[in-house]
């Protein structure tokens, strides 16, 4: 019921299409087909991302008679050749693109001590020009010559390999962009999110046609909060209610996709269950049978310990796992309900409860895991945090149709009253005057029809403005309701009192998963606790073996997977400091101080000796890139350098213990 009338809300205001639709796009070169099969089985590139992100040379067309002429099968370097003459360089799509409120010297540098700190902040200033991208005009002329998404905004990428646009990745660049003071450029990025959130009713993992079978973690909410926030900040108040009145139809559908239930929803309906009441709580999951397009031979590699029938399954578990944004980890890992028995003697340790810490391998391999099969606590964080986040929201635009128009008083509804007659009230006045002054050919009389209009038209603008705060008003509470229930849920479905955190569940079984991560710690930033909660959880996490000198590693499990032991993501680092400072246990804001200073030493080390910003770094040695995953370590670093200027407007620096 809740949902329903959401979506009610939300419909009102969005076309949002199917999920994954193309748009029309001729997604067959790309995303499936023997063009895609032929050169990603080739191994043209070291990454399969690259074949992906190449822009067609030729219309769709050309490049399927160039297809039909080549002999079957291709050889290799006839392959090679047809991809050369048809294709383009990766990024040959996309323009460099300055923002227009970059400024070299914001205000947060006056507040920095001078010095190293200061130049480094400068230094991760200046980086977003060079990460600055938007569409050539070729490519918006002809979006079926590429897998971009069409976008009219200018944006800012992660940088390396990561040439577009990505959901989650925008929420720490927002953050990092709004410490500089450039609202300009955070609300342009946040408005493509937006943009394609109202044409698909989603927001896809990125902006490329083959992220359309997926989202990520569901942060939109969280930009536009923080965008119309730092609008207000500024006395910038027409620019915060144009950015709600536009944001908030395409927010609610958004959450209506995340509550669907079935097969393929994200939203579980949880059974009583041992002294636990019925919930429900929020999964990642995909419908595909087929592997990634970006990353295909990986995914059919993986797939190769596999009987054919399981390979579709498995497809679709990778594709949920990419969703998370922790792609991958050992949270997914460890079964699969449809496993073939071979991979049984890897599974064993898993179904005993074992796991390996701090660098001992022995995790379940990739080809176990099972994505959908788990409630994540840092999912149903972020969702509870938006539930709470849109009733603020849906409050503010409800104080801004009361204000914008002073009809809505007491004063006005009673002017209205006096020029209600019978009946139709003001309009029926309205028609009165008109007919005397034509009988009359009275100039005055007819002044006095036209004031009768306008005094009835200002009535039903009355009328209506009040009617959608009231509508407000009631989505509101619809939310405020929403998080009061999945609060209840989290407490009783994922709080561990005796460990002191909240694990992942798994939903079949009605289990939790008493696996300690970084995402046992995220209710903290959502505010889904009470005090003793908090108190525990802080010190639970400053005992933890997962607190080391370069920031909290995102597991204790090593698999080679870079979600896992020893990485630290700059992301749940920002998160955490955020919950320890605002959680109000004793020590909350100490435990923050620490890892806040120790992230930020970590990075400059690696800033200072490499001079670049890495996506990831390793919590075991300060200053060292992260590793493992599918691909190479990236530079840029969209997140990285977001996170640090976060930290360092709110008052963090390295090696400094703040009080």
């Amino acid at each position: 019921m809740l949902v329903g009338l959401i979506a009610v809300a939300a419909a009102a205001g969005t076309s949002a299409g199917a999920a994954g639709s193309s748009a029309g796009a001729p997604r067959e070169i790309w995303c499936s087909g023997p063009i895609l099969e032929a050169v990603q089985s080739a191994r043209l590139f070291p990454d399969s991302k690259t074949f992906v992100d190449s822009p067609l040379l030729v219309p769709p067309d050309e490049c399927w008679h160039r297809w039909d002429a080549l002999p079957q099968p291709v050889p290799r370097d006839a392959l090679a050749a047809f991809v050369e003459a048809t294709f383009g360089p990766p990024g040959h799509d996309l323009v460099e693109w300055t923002p227009p409120d970059h400024n070299q010297s914001p205000a947060l540098l006056a507040r920095l001590p001078a010095g190293t700190v200061q130049d480094w902040a400068a230094a991760l200033n200046n980086l977003w020009p060079v990460l600055g991208r938007r569409l050539s005009e070729a490519t918006l002329a002809h979006p079926e010559r590429t897998t971009l998404l069409p976008v009219h905004h200018g944006f800012i990428v992660p940088g390396g390999r990561f040439r577009e646009l990505y959901y989650w990745d925008t929420y720490w660049i927002v953050l990092g962009l709004l410490a500089v003071g450039m609202r300009q450029t955070a609300a342009s990025v946040v408005s493509n999110l937006l943009d394609t959130a109202r044409v698909h009713g989603f927001v896809p993992n990125g902006l490329r046609r083959y992220y359309l079978n997926r989202s990520q973690p569901p942060l939109l909410a969280q930009m536009v909060s923080a965008v119309v926030s730092a609008a207000e900040a500024a006395e910038a108040a027409e620019a915060a209610e144009a950015l709600l009145e536009t944001a908030l139809p395409v927010l609610d559908a958004e959450y209506c996709w995340w509550m669907r239930e079935g097969t393929y929803g994200s939203a579980v309906r949880l059974a009583p269950h041992d002294g636990r009441p019925a919930a429900i709580l929020n999964r990642y999951v995909v419908d595909t049978d087929q592997p990634r397009p970006e990353s295909w031979s990986e995914d059919v590699a993986t797939a190769a310990a596999l009987p054919e029938a399981q390979r579709g399954h498995l497809y679709a578990e990778l594709s949920a796992g990419a969703e998370t944004g922790w792609d991958y980890s050992s949270r997914w890992l460890g079964g699969n309900p449809n496993r073939h028995p071979s991979l049984d003697p890897y599974l064993d340790p898993f179904r005993e409860g074992q796991t390996s810490k701090l660098g001992l391998d022995g995790c379940a391999p990739l080809c176990t895991i099972r994505t959908s099969a788990i409630l994540p606590v840092e999912l149903n964080s972020i969702l509870y945090r938006n539930e709470r986040t849109l009733a603020d929201l849906h409050r503010r635009r409800a104080q801004t149709l009361r204000r914008r128009h002073p009809a809505t008083t007491d004063q006005t509804l009673r002017r209205g009253a006096a020029t209600t007659t019978s009946g139709d009230g003001a309009t029926d006045a309205a028609t009165d005057a008109a007919a005397a002054a034509a009988v009359a050919g009275d100039a005055a009389g007819a002044a006095a029809a036209t004031a009768a209009e306008a005094a009835a038209a200002a009535v039903a603008a009355d009328e209506a403005e009040i009617a959608a705060a009231e509508a407000e008003m009631t989505l509101a509470s619809n939310y405020t309701a929403a998080a009061a229930a999945r609060r209840a849920a989290m407490q009783s479905w994922m709080w561990a009192e005796g460990l002191g955190y909240w694990n992942d569940v798994e939903w079949a079984s009605a289990m939790p998963l008493a696996r300690e991560s970084a995402a046992s710690y995220m209710p903290l930033w959502a505010g889904a606790h009470d005090g003793a909660q908090a108190e525990r959880a802080v010190a639970a996490l400053g005992a933890s073996t997962l607190l080391q000198p370069g920031g909290v590693a995102t597991t204790l499990i090593s698999t080679g997977q870079q979600w896992d032991w020893p990485n630290a993501w700059p992301p749940l680092q920002q998160m955490l400091v955020e919950g320890l400072g605002a959680c109000g246990a004793p020590g909350g804001k100490a435990l923050a101080n620490r890892l806040a200073s120790s992230w930020l030493n970590s990075t400059l080390l690696g800033w200072t000796r490499d001079g670049v910003m890495y996506e990831k770094m390793d919590a075991s040695r300060p200053g060292e890139r992260g590793g493992g995953g599918e691909y190479t370590p990236q530079e840029g670093f969209g997140w990285s350098n977001g996170v640090v200027l976060w930290l360092l407007a709110q008052g963090y620096l390295p090696g400094v213990t703040r009080e």
